[in-house]
């Protein structure tokens, strides 16, 4: 790759004939589109639909080296993910120099010998000279400028708003926990799969990657201080019996769920302070 900034533009259109990984019913698909691991973009969740229209452009920056596309496609369900498909598309071969391509590729076929699908895909590169680069940096920078200062006066405030928000559910939702089985509870299942992976949803395509960790290293402390004041409620303790094994399983449940998140693989939850929380 040439050293002028270049940018890559990948719609992610549709997929078709996705294979199908429920037991009952259709795929809830998404795609995640990346360069580089460490930051990967997701489409919008597609419930029920193995042929999913989903008609969403991500940007990229190409930096050197950076030489292939990735694209996975995953089955969401209620206890994790399940990968459909995942291609890469070489980028010096395919894409470098010829402007805009419009293809459907189709994901390599399994172990079975049946197919996987196909997913519908623009990829459009942009190579910026070095004159129209400079203008358009000078021309922007003050703007940028004056909305870096507006984001960092008012992040924390919405950081706290959105913190507010999850606190309240979390609090109303733990009000009802009976630690019983069968496990994972019904409390447990209702946290994680529809207000916790709603907030990731909500906020994991506006905010860094570092305000992301940020985000659930708060969420997570609300968690243990609501579920140590449940628990004291409940007079369950820390001595190995019965309950303290069926709650066990719901920790090590949520820790699953919470560390399957696309940029939160690392996050430390140290569940175990639920017995030191005041």
């Amino acid at each position: 790759m040439s050293h002028q900034p270049e940018t890559l533009q990948v719609t992610i259109v549709e997929g078709r004939q996705l294979k199908t990984k429920d037991t009952f019913g259709e795929n809830d698909a998404y795609a995640e589109v990346y360069l580089d691991k460490d930051y990967k973009q997701r489409t919008k969740l597609i419930k029920d639909s193995n042929n999913p229209t989903w008609n969403e452009t991500f940007s990229f920056n190409l930096k050197k080296g950076q030489d292939e596309l990735k694209i996975d496609v995953y089955d969401d369900d209620i206890v994790g993910r399940d990968l459909i498909g995942s291609i890469k598309v070489n980028l010096q071969k395919h894409v470098i120099g010829k402007g805009r391509l419009d293809l459907w590729l189709n994901f390599p076929v399994g172990i079975s010998r049946s197919s996987n699908g196909a997913i519908h895909v623009i990829i459009e590169h942009h190579a910026l000279s070095e004159s129209s680069s400079t203008i358009s940096s000078i021309s922007s920078a003050k703007q940028f400028e004056q909305l870096a200062k507006l984001y960092s006066e008012h992040i924390d405030e919405i950081h706290g708003k959105l913190i507010s928000i999850i606190e309240s559910t979390f609090d109303d939702t733990l009000s009802s926990y009976e630690v019983r089985a069968p496990m994972p509870s019904d409390c447990f299942r209702t946290l994680v799969t529809r207000h916790i992976t709603a907030f990731y949803n909500a906020v994991a395509r506006i905010v860094s990657p570092s305000d992301l960790i940020l985000l659930f290293t708060r969420l997570n402390s609300i968690f243990k201080q609501l579920l140590a004041k449940r628990l004291r409620q409940l007079r369950i303790a820390n001595d190995g019996g019965p309950q303290h094994g069926l709650l066990t399983s719901d920790l090590l449940y949520y820790i699953k769920q919470v560390q399957n998140f696309p940029g939160l693989e690392m996050l430390e939850l140290h569940v175990d302070e639920i017995w030191t929380a005041n």
